[in-house]
């Protein structure tokens, strides 16, 4: 990897922790952030091209908080920016997953997108309807196939 993929991964976690932390009362820190990563980025192109599927993510967390799955006392703003700033990643700190193969990217979603819910929940940003357990059998199929999908697009979307 790159010394800018380094970075941008180092960054991402960061506004990670800072976003989940702070959720709605840290947006205008997600969205300085995300203004500078734009202004910063060697592939601004590629990066907006990107943006649309950030509406992916958004749907599936729109779908477990309307059925329930999440609970927030306020709808979590923050969690929209996350998006962006995670789908973005994708042509930078997470661009190893790109040389994966897809059965590989699918057992790393199905593992890391529900450990990602149920440390947002450990840290007090999110309520769970169910045990940590269910909700990661839940999580896992889902995430299962949605990085792979976001994987698959974001190199569509990068080879045009």
């Amino acid at each position: 990897m790159s010394q800018w993929q380094w970075i941008q991964l180092g960054g991402f976690n960061i506004f990670w922790i800072i976003s989940v932390i702070g959720q709605n009362d840290f947006i205008l820190f997600q969205l300085i952030c995300l203004v500078l990563f734009f202004i910063y980025t060697p592939n601004r192109a590629k990066n907006f091209i990107l943006l649309p599927l950030a509406l992916i993510g958004i749907l599936v967390d729109v779908l477990l908080i309307k059925s329930g799955v999440f609970i927030f006392e306020v709808f979590p703003i923050w969690l929209l920016l996350l998006w962006v700033g995670f789908v973005v990643t994708l042509n930078h700190g997470f661009f190893w997953l790109t040389a994966l193969q897809y059965p590989i990217i699918a057992l790393i979603g199905a593992i890391a997108g529900p450990l990602s819910y149920l440390s947002g929940y450990y840290l007090g940003a999110v309520s769970l309807a169910y045990s940590e357990l269910i909700s990661f059998l839940i999580l896992a199929p889902i995430w299962f196939f949605l990085l792979p999908l976001l994987v698959y697009l974001s190199r569509k979307f990068n080879n045009g």
